[in-house]
C-alpha cells in the first residue's frame, strides 16, 4: 500500500505533524462531498419547484445519511493518524489536548442530536 504525508492541525495551538495516510483519502473525501453537493442542489431545486414534501425530506434524508458517512470517513482517518501518533507520543499536553478535542467534538454532536429532537 502507497503511503502518503498529511497533516494534522491541532485546534489551540495550530500545530502540525506529519501522519502517514493513505494517498487517495482526500480524493475520495472530495468526491463524497462534490457528489453530496450535487444531491443537494437537486433538493434545492425540488423545493423550487413545489416537489411533495415527504419526497423532499426523503432526500434531505439521503443527504444527510451521506454527509454523516463523510464525517465517519474522516473521524476513523483522523483516529487512526493523529489520534494514534498523539496517544503512543511522549508529550502529555498534546494527549490531553487530543482526548478533549474529542471529548468536545462529541458532547457537540450529542447536544446537536437532542436539540433537534426538542420542541
Amino acid at each position: 500500500m502507497q503511503s502518503l504525508s498529511v497533516q494534522c492541525a491541532g485546534t489551540e495551538r495550530r500545530e502540525r505533524e506529519n501522519i502517514v495516510a493513505t494517498p487517495n483519502r482526500r480524493t475520495h473525501v472530495l468526491n463524497r462531498l462534490k457528489s453530496i453537493d450535487g444531491h443537494l442542489r437537486g433538493v434545492i431545486r425540488m423545493v423550487e419547484d413545489d416537489a411533495y414534501c415527504i419526497d423532499v425530506i426523503q432526500q434531505l434524508q439521503a443527504v444527510q445519511g451521506a454527509v454523516g458517512r463523510v464525517a465517519s470517513v474522516l473521524l476513523e482517518d483522523h483516529l487512526q493518524t493523529c489520534v494514534t501518533h498523539a496517544i503512543q507520543g511522549n508529550d502529555s499536553d498534546e494527549r490531553a489536548r487530543v482526548i478533549g478535542e474529542l471529548l468536545r467534538l462529541f458532547d457537540a454532536g450529542a447536544r446537536t442530536t437532542s436539540d433537534e429532537v426538542s420542541p
